[in-house]
C-alpha cells in the first residue's frame, strides 16, 4: 500500500491522516507479510516529506517482507523440533530409567530393596516429583520400604507415618491401596483427609500427590507415590510411566518370593535329613533338579526329565510319571522306564479330564495327595485295569499346586503292595513344588524377556530418531539429513540398502536424492532410468499414497519394474528380495528398503 501523501487522504484513511498530522510524517508505504497467501503482519516505512518510493525501492522492501517471513518460519520450525526434541529426551530418559530397573532385578534375585531404591529414584526424577516413597502391605499395615529426596528435616517425619493400618483418611497412598486404582490429587488441600494427616501433609509440605498401587492377581501388595511441594497435575505419561514401575515392582517381589520359597525348601531339607544317607540321595537329587532349572530358562521338559527318573530312583519305583493338567485335560508330559507296553496303555488313557475314577484325575479335584497302598482294593475299575496293564500295585500321586490351584501331578508306581513312608511322601511333594518353581520360572523369564525386548527396541528407534532429529537441528544441508534418514531406516529394518526419491512437478519423474549401501554401478543404473507415478514400487507408493511392501521379489507376478529399471539387483549382481517404499506425506518422496532375504517389515518400520 503506497500512499504519497498521507495527510491529504482524508477520506480513504482518515484515521492514518490524524496519525500523520500528529507524528509528522507524509509518505508512508507498507508491504504485508505472506505466507502461502496468509497475512502474517506488516513492513512499513514514512517519511516526513511528500516523496513518493520508487518502483525499485517498493520492490526492495517486497524483498525484505519475504525475508522477514522467512525468518519467522524458520523460528517456528525451530520452535516445533524443540518441542519434539524435548519430547524424544523425555521418552529415551524414561526408556533408560525402565532398563536400569530390570538391571537391577535381575542383579537381586534375593532382595528387593536395591529395586525399591532405583524405583523412588526415577519415580522422583521422572514423574515430576520432588519426592518419591515406595510401600509395601504385610497383611495388617502398610510399611515404608524406600523413600527419595526427603526435604531436610522430613524424612522421619515421614517414616513416623509408618507402620500404617490403611484406611481412606490416612494417607494418599492408604487410599490408592484400599480401592487398588491410581489416586492422582493435584492439590492435597482439597482432599477430605483426617486432621492429623492433613497437618502432616503440611508440615512436610506436601501439595500434590500421584500414588499407583503394585497388584499382584487382583490383589495390591504395595503403593509407589510421588509428590510435590506446589499444586499441580501430573501429566498422562507421567502416570503411565508410573504405572510401570508398579508393574516392574511386582515382578521383583514375585521373583524374590519364588527365589525365597525354592532356598527355604532346600535349607528345611538340609536340615531334616542331613543326618542319613537317604537325605543325602534326596538332596543330591533336588540339587540336580535345581541345576536343571537354573539352565533351563525357557524350557520346562528338561526339569520334568529329571524330576521323574529322581522320583523313581529315589522312592524305590518301578516307574514315574508327570501329567501337566491345563485346566480341562490331563496331558502326560514326562514318564521313567516305562515299557513301550505301558506307555502305549497311557497314552491310550491320556488325555483326559479328570475324574475319581483315574487316580491322577483324584489328586487334581482334591488337590491333595493321593496314597494307594494297594490298587487291587481300590473300588474303582478303571483304574484297576491301567495298574494291571501298566505292571503296578501301589502309588503314590502328588498334584502339582500353583497358589492353590492343580497344574499337574508327579506319580512313582512299584510292583508290590505296600504304602510310602513319610520321607517319601514329602519328597515327592517337594519334587512337585520344583515343578511348579519350574514352570512359574519359564513363564516369568519369558514375561521379563519379552518385556525387555520391546523396551530394547523401543530404545533403538528413539536413538534411531534421536539421531535423525540432532541432524535436522545441526545443519542446513538437505543431502545430510537425508543421509542420515536412509542409513537410519536400513539399520532399524535389517535392510540390505535404502534409497530416498524425490518427485519433480516439472519433470513429472522421480529423483534419486540418497542411498545407503548401493555400490557406484548400481546407483547410476538407477539415475540412468526415471521412474514416473505408477512405475516400480516408489512410483506406486507415491500414487497410492501408502506404504507398499513385496515378500520376496523373485516370486512370479510378485513385482513388475519399469521399463529399464533394475529388478531384484540384475543390473549388478545385487540380490534385493524383499523391498518396500513409503511415500513422505509432506511431499512427493519417497524412501525405498531392500532386504537380501524374503520377508516382511514390521507395521511400526513402515510407520
Amino acid at each position: 500500500m503506497h500512499v504519497p501523501d498521507l495527510q491529504a487522504e482524508p477520506g480513504e484513511f482518515p484515521v492514518g491522516m490524524e496519525i500523520a498530522r500528529r507524528w509528522g510524517h507524509r509518505t508512508s508505504l507498507a508491504v504485508p507479510l505472506l505466507r502461502d497467501g496468509v497475512a502474517l503482519g506488516a513492513l512499513l516505512i514514512r517519511r516526513v516529506e511528500v516523496r513518493p518510493f520508487t518502483d525499485k525501492q517498493i520492490e526492495l522492501l517486497k524483498t525484505f517482507a519475504d525475508q522477514a517471513v522467512i525468518a519467522v518460519e524458520n523460528a517456528r520450525l525451530f520452535k516445533e523440533l524443540e518441542a519434539r526434541n524435548t519430547d524424544l529426551t523425555e521418552s529415551l530418559e524414561q526408556q533408560t530409567a525402565t532398563g536400569e530397573i530390570l538391571r537391577v532385578i535381575s542383579r537381586s534375585p534375593t532382595d528387593v530393596q536395591p529395586i525399591f531404591d532405583a524405583i523412588a529414584r526415577n519415580a522422583s526424577w521422572l514423574c515430576g516429583g520432588e519426592y518419591a516413597i515406595v510401600t509395601r502391605f504385610d497383611g495388617e499395615c502398610l510399611h515404608l520400604a524406600a523413600q527419595h529426596n526427603p526435604r531436610p528435616g522430613t524424612a522421619d517425619e515421614t517414616a513416623g507415618f509408618f507402620p500404617q493400618i490403611p484406611r481412606r483418611g490416612t494417607s494418599i497412598p492408604a487410599r490408592a491401596f484400599l480401592d487398588a486404582a491410581v489416586i492422582h490429587v493435584p492439590d492435597v488441600e482439597a482432599e477430605e483427609l483426617d486432621p492429623s494427616a492433613r497437618e502432616a501433609y503440611r508440615r512436610i509440605q506436601l501439595r500434590a500427590c500421584l500414588s499407583v498401587p503394585m497388584v499382584h492377581e487382583g490383589r495390591p501388595i504395595g503403593v509407589i507415590s510421588v509428590s510435590r511441594g506446589t499444586p499441580s497435575p501430573f501429566s498422562p505419561r507421567q502416570i503411565t510411566l508410573l504405572q510401570t514401575f508398579a508393574d516392574q515392582a511386582v515382578i521383583a517381589v514375585e521373583n524374590v518370593r519364588l527365589f525365597n520359597e525354592l532356598q527355604e525348601k532346600n535349607r528345611a531339607l538340609t536340615t531334616a535329613h542331613s543326618q542319613v544317607t537317604e537325605a543325602l540321595e534326596q538332596q543330591t537329587a533336588t540339587a540336580e533338579i535345581l541345576r536343571v532349572i537354573s539352565r533351563s530358562q525357557t524350557d520346562v521338559q528338561p526339569v520334568f526329565d529329571t524330576i521323574v527318573r529322581s522320583a523313581a530312583r529315589l522312592c524305590d519305583g518301578l516307574f514315574s510319571t508327570l501329567f501337566q493338567f491345563d485346566g480341562e485335560l490331563l496331558h502326560i508330559i514326562a514318564a521313567h522306564n516305562t515299557t513301550p507296553e505301558a506307555l502305549e496303555a497311557l497314552h491310550r488313557a491320556y488325555p483326559a479330564r479328570p475324574t475319581r475314577q483315574l487316580a491322577a484325575g483324584r489328586a487334581i479335584l482334591e488337590r491333595a495327595v493321593v496314597h494307594i497302598p494297594d490298587v487291587e482294593v481300590e473300588p474303582e475299575s478303571q483304574q484297576r485295569a491301567i495298574a494291571r496293564t501298566v505292571g503296578w500295585r501301589s502309588a503314590l500321586i502328588v498334584p502339582m499346586l500353583r497358589e492353590g490351584a492343580p497344574i499337574g501331578v508327579v506319580t512313582v508306581g512299584r510292583v508290590e503292595a505296600g504304602p510310602f513312608s513319610d520321607s517319601e511322601i514329602e519328597l515327592l511333594k517337594t519334587f512337585a513344588d520344583q515343578a511348579v518353581i519350574a514352570v512359574e520360572n519359564v513363564r516369568l523369564f519369558k514375561e521379563l524377556q519379552a518385556r525387555t525386548g520391546e523396551l530394547t527396541q523401543s530404545v533403538e528407534q528413539l536413538t534411531a530418531l534421536g539421531e535423525v532429529s540432532r541432524a535436522v537441528s545441526s545443519t542446513l544441508n538437505v543431502e545430510t539429513v537425508l543421509d542420515t534418514i536412509v542409513s537410519r531406516a536400513s539399520q532399524l529394518a535389517g535392510g540390505a540398502g535404502c534409497s530416498i526419491y524425490e518427485y519433480g512437478e516439472g519433470a513429472e519423474q522421480f529423483e534419486l536424492r540418497a542411498t545407503h549401501n548401493y555400490d557406484t554401478e548400481f546407483v547410476e543404473a538407477l539415475r540412468a532410468v526415471p521412474l514416473r507415478k505408477g512405475e516400480g514400487l516408489m512410483g506406486r507408493a507415491a500414487e497410492m499414497r501408502e506404504p507398499i511392501q513385496i515378500p520376496d521379489i523373485t516370486q512370479p507376478g510378485a513385482y513388475q519394474a519399469a521399463s529399464g529399471t533394475p529388478s531384484s539387483g540384475s543390473a549388478t549382481g545385487r540380490s534385493f528380495r524383499c523391498p518396500c517404499s513409503v511415500r513422505i506425506r509432506s511431499s512427493a518422496a519417497c524412501p525405498s528398503i531392500e532386504r537380501p532375504r524374503a520377508s516382511s517389515l514390521r507395521r511400526s518400520w513402515t510407520s
